[in-house]
């Protein structure tokens, strides 16, 4: 039987990588569903903070985008890195 990719502590599911140019490992873990939310509000949020602070009931996709925010990455424009 393969081996499966474990997801890391303290994150819920491994389906969605998320990554910041210039870093192979991921910084945050996700479910699709949490990331087909921060897609559609990256549409009409400018940038990561803003997504961050219009979401308000996943707290799985705050997770991820605090994680953005964390690494210095809280004033880029949010449709560049989620499309």
């Amino acid at each position: 039987m393969p081996k499966l990719p474990k997801t890391p502590k303290g994150w819920y599911s491994g389906d969605v990588h998320w990554r910041i140019p210039g870093r192979k490992t991921p910084i945050a873990y996700s479910t699709k569903a949490a990331s087909d939310l921060i897609v559609v509000l990256a549409q009409t949020h400018t940038t990561i903070q803003e997504v961050h602070d219009a979401i308000n009931y996943d707290m799985e996709a705050r997770k991820v985008l605090a994680a953005y925010i964390k690494k210095g990455y809280g004033n880029a424009i949010a449709r560049e890195y989620f499309k």
